[in-house]
């Protein structure tokens, strides 16, 4: 029973894995962004993040720059045994180092994660404030979302005035189907107003894909917050 069990639990692991790509931490052949290229530091820090060895990280940007495939992406290494590999009941991690020093990450991890509004003009009063080009941004592995946002909170009150200038960062991967929208602009007793940014991410190669949301909402009595989710 308990080796059925197991396996059920590895079937769902695997299953998620699969089309969650924010749980595949991998370093990939190319780097893609909307607003900028993407530095060489920038990408520096991504391989560090996803424990890459220090002393091979400048040989892989160069690497990712020229173009070149990563040993990480190469069938020949499909087969290639996790240096780390710990699994319970409620997720786990694994984590494959290749011969070049690049490496893959697996992980089952929880399905929203907090996002932060920064920056701006913030003004307030008793019981009020107004955010005016407040940015939204979240970030989950290698992939960052924002977007800029003016609301108005008061006590009984809450709005969303205007969203724009989205953006999305994809290390390793790419993006399509970006959309930005206010789906409420008013907030109610019971249910905050709301701005979601959408966006469908892939890796480069096989390893899937997922749709992302990154929310603003904007409740009655309360501060203003951020979610950055992904559908099961």
């Amino acid at each position: 029973y308990e080796k059925e069990r197991r396996e059920k639990i590895m079937k769902k692991i695997i299953r998620i894995i699969a089309i969650i790509l924010t749980a595949l931490s991998i370093n990939c052949t190319s780097v893609f962004a909307i607003e900028s290229s993407i530095s060489r530091y920038e990408i520096k820090q991504k391989l560090l993040e996803v424990g890459v060895n220090e002393n091979k990280v400048d040989s892989l940007v160069t690497k990712i720059q020229d173009g070149e495939k990563l040993d990480c992406m190469k069938e020949k290494y499909n087969n290639i045994k996790p240096t780390v590999k710990s699994w319970t009941d409620t997720g786990g991690y694994e984590k494959y180092v290749y011969p070049d020093g690049s490496v893959k990450t697996l992980s089952v991890t929880p399905a929203i994660v907090t996002g932060s509004i920064t920056g701006g003009s913030h003004t307030s009063g008793s019981n009020w404030y107004e955010w005016k080009n407040a940015r939204v941004i979240a970030s989950w592995g290698v992939v960052t979302a924002s977007f800029y946002a003016n609301i108005f909170g008061a006590t009984g009150q809450g709005k969303i005035n205007k969203v724009w200038g989205e953006g999305v960062t994809v290390v390793g991967g790419t993006f399509s189907g970006l959309s930005l929208k206010t789906v409420r602009a008013q907030t109610t007793n019971s249910t905050p107003a709301q701005a979601r940014l959408y966006f469908i991410g892939k890796c480069t190669g096989d390893f899937g894909q997922s749709t992302f949301y990154l929310r603003l909402y904007v409740p009655y009595n309360s501060a203003p917050y951020a979610k950055f989710s992904m559908p099961n």
